[in-house]
């Protein structure tokens, strides 16, 4: 029989663990009232982490980190650190107000609001998983009305020419770089196909190539889907109940949610 020793960890069956120090739960008595406690408290409720991702998405340029010839360049002082959102600043305060509205399920009605994160109670368990199902739903369905996919388009040409726009204007006579006049969607996805199929990396990329520009920003924009549909599927709404370690149960008694709130004030 395989055995794992832990010593963070009680073990079941002492009679068969090949060490005599590890703690056990018949040889602790302090077990009995942490799981006691923590029985209480699955019974009160539970404490739950709401994660959202994938809404929010851009990337960053710093130009003076990328080791080009200073010569490649007209101006002579260092260039800024762009920060680059996917979406305008009005996009991303509705899209932020849909997150609002999924976060502000939780009150003072079917929750403790904690350090720990929110304390859902018991009998709102199944309200709250009906909520969040449907909440997914209205949120994928309202940002796919309030973008459309050529809004999105649009959106992802103007933020990925922000970065590549800033090479165009810079760049002096003796780069040897080719910009493009209109780029478009596939432009970029020939480019993201060129690039990853030979695992592409900025530090894999010549500043004498002269797409060499548009080679950064594609690789400075992979993370960020070309087409709305490939976004939407991304977003992601993940909850799941978390507890508290017995270890911090053990010299206190849980009775009601009083008691929950002091200990998290404790911890």
């Amino acid at each position: 029989m395989f055995e794992i020793n832990d010593p963070l960890q009680v073990t079941m069956f002492p009679e068969l663990a090949t060490s005599t120090s590890l703690p056990s739960l018949t040889t602790q008595p302090e077990f009995d009232l942490a799981l006691s406690n923590q029985i209480r408290i699955c019974d009160l409720g539970a404490f739950v982490q709401l994660n959202i991702s994938g809404i929010e998405k851009g990337y960053s340029l710093n130009i003076n980190e990328l080791g080009i010839p200073i010569d490649f360049f007209r101006l002579g002082d260092p260039f800024p650190v762009l920060n680059i959102h996917l979406f305008p600043q009005d996009v991303r305060r509705q899209l932020q107000n849909l997150v609002y509205g999924i976060k502000a399920y939780f009150n003072s009605d079917n929750s403790l609001s904690t350090a720990f994160g929110p304390f859902l109670y018991r009998n709102y368990f199944r309200e709250w998983n009906t909520f969040l199902v449907n909440e997914k739903e209205v949120l994928r369905r309202t940002i796919k009305k309030m973008l459309g996919k050529r809004t999105y388009s649009r959106h992802f040409l103007n933020h990925f020419s922000q970065g590549y726009n800033l090479f165009k204007q810079a760049a002096d006579i003796t780069a040897p770089w080719k910009f493009s006049d209109h780029l478009t969607l596939a432009i970029i996805q020939e480019q993201r196909s060129e690039l990853f199929s030979g695992n592409g990396a900025l530090a894999d990329l010549a500043p004498t190539d002269i797409h060499y520009p548009l080679k950064i920003m594609t690789v400075k924009t992979q993370h960020i889907p070309l087409k709305m549909v490939a976004y939407l599927k991304r977003i992601q709404i993940i909850a799941f109940f978390k507890t508290i370690h017995l270890e911090h149960l053990v010299d206190v008694t849980i009775e009601s949610v009083d008691d929950i709130k002091l200990l998290i004030e404790k911890m």
